[in-house]
């Protein structure tokens, strides 16, 4: 999952736990390396390898959405994660029952307080999200798009991509219900698999 979806699994675990993952796991893919070597506080660090436990998951094989996605090949894990952020953020009062636009202002504020710690190209990355408050728009299928076509222009081969949100529409009820399920899926095993690590 992308940015919002990485997000929304931290705050579930960080109130349980009175844990700090937040900003590791937001900002977990411009982190490289084994963990030990991560220019980063041990605290947080715990956020990049609750990133990768989420990776790990999103990624196998039995990934609700991915018998939908055969097409888009090596590109499918992007595809995946793409929307279920995106039918996160259409579905966001009824699943969470709180306002979308305010829990994105509050995740970009608290991951802020550590800007200290942005790597140059996270720190980028956050300014667009940041200003274009893409946290809450994802749900639009135009942002959607864009986003895509903008990941197809760094991609070898990428332009498989541009076609996703016109899949997307052509199954769009299927698709909700595998995005929602692999939330919830990932979100349950990731924290379990956290806390068991951590044991």
């Amino acid at each position: 999952m992308n940015f919002l979806g990485h997000a929304l699994i931290s705050l579930t675990l960080d109130e349980a736990q009175q844990r700090h993952t937040l900003y590791g796991n937001f900002a977990g893919d411009f982190y490289k390396g084994p963990l030990a070597d991560l220019a980063l506080p041990a605290a947080l660090r715990e956020g990049v390898r609750l990133h990768r436990i989420i990776d790990r998951l999103s990624d196998r094989t039995d990934n609700p959405l991915y018998p939908l996605l055969d097409g888009f090949g090596r590109y499918k894990g992007i595809v995946a994660d793409m929307f279920i952020d995106h039918f996160l953020c259409r579905e966001f009062q009824q699943l969470f029952r709180q306002d979308l636009p305010a829990v994105a202002a509050d995740i970009l504020h608290r991951v802020a307080h550590y800007r200290p710690h942005f790597p140059d190209a996270f720190a980028r990355t956050f300014a667009w999200l940041n200003a274009e408050q893409m946290l809450s728009r994802y749900g639009d299928r135009a942002v959607l798009a864009r986003a895509f076509a903008g990941i197809a222009r760094r991609l070898r081969q990428g332009d498989i991509l541009t076609t996703a949100t016109a899949v997307l529409a052509a199954n769009d009820a299927a698709f909700a219900d595998k995005a929602v399920q692999a939330f919830f899926q990932v979100r349950r095993e990731s924290i379990a698999q956290f806390l068991r690590d951590d044991a």
